[in-house]
């Protein structure tokens, strides 16, 4: 009897499913798995490929194989090492309009470079028209690894329009940063509605509020994609010591990438 067959009928999966199968069996070989609650064995995803996380995501196993803030780490060509994080679980709108991304992640850290969200200090145009939208899907996402390029679904984000505007525009992404919502479940400085607090950042005591270069050293603070609504200058921003804040858009702050698989 093959194995995906077996695994049925214990009621792990669908009679066939064998999508799922070549990481999930892991457990007691390369992958340092651990039984969670129901049953299924918990999956580092630092052990599996993109493609077989993209394979679970597809079986819709993604929330029993793996656990908020589980890591990935990889390797930008030009050999910076960036830390991958699981912030949610059908949380992104596929841009392709077939539902729900199984797994979004973000960054652990910011990446080495700081970047400003625009070369001239406005908010106007938002996220949909500025600078740093440009810079992460296009001259970052070529510097990702092939097997992770091939595995990211552009999503839909909602975003301000800048300009002291409540108008909210609606982009499809690769890789994108959080909105203020996404990140603290509410608009303290940005526009209402852009987007939903991602479950990571929802639990209690989660290291949300700060990041470090490549992971570690020192705070750094960093970019969220929301425009401030107060002016036509300002993007929202988290400083070092985690406060929520916002800053001229010309300036160069981090980043921390988000994505969705």
């Amino acid at each position: 009897m093959k194995v995906y067959e077996m695994m049925s009928e214990l009621g792990k999966l669908p009679a066939g499913d064998e999508i799922a199968i070549p990481a999930i069996l892991r457990c007691g070989g390369a992958c340092k798995g651990q039984v969670m609650e129901d049953g299924w064995n918990h999956t580092d995803p630092e052990t599996i490929t993109w493609a077989e996380i993209e394979e679970i995501g597809k079986a819709g196993r993604a929330r029993e194989v793996f656990k908020l803030g589980d890591t990935k780490t990889v390797t930008l060509t030009t050999g910076e090492k960036v830390v991958l994080r699981i912030i949610g679980f059908d949380h992104d709108d596929l841009a392709d309009g077939s539902g729900k991304a199984p797994i979004s992640w973000d960054m652990v850290g910011v990446l080495d470079d700081d970047h400003s969200m625009n070369v001239k200090p406005t908010n106007k145009g938002g996220w949909a028209d500025c600078d740093m939208r440009a810079f992460l899907n296009n001259d970052l996402f070529e510097k990702l690894p092939d097997d992770l390029k091939e595995v990211i679904k552009p999503v839909f984000k909602l975003t301000g329009v800048g300009g002291e505007s409540e108008e909210l525009a609606k982009t499809s992404d690769k890789l994108w940063i959080l909105s203020e919502r996404e990140q603290y479940g509410r608009s303290f400085y940005s526009a209402p509605g852009e987007g939903k607090w991602y479950e990571f950042y929802r639990q209690e005591d989660a290291p949300w509020d700060r990041r470090y270069k490549n992971g570690e050293g020192d705070r750094a603070w960093y970019f969220l994609r929301s425009p401030y609504l107060g002016n036509s200058t300002y993007f929202c921003s988290v400083y070092s010591d985690g406060t929520r804040s916002y800053d001229n858009a010309s300036y160069s702050g981090g980043v921390a990438v988000g994505f969705a698989v």
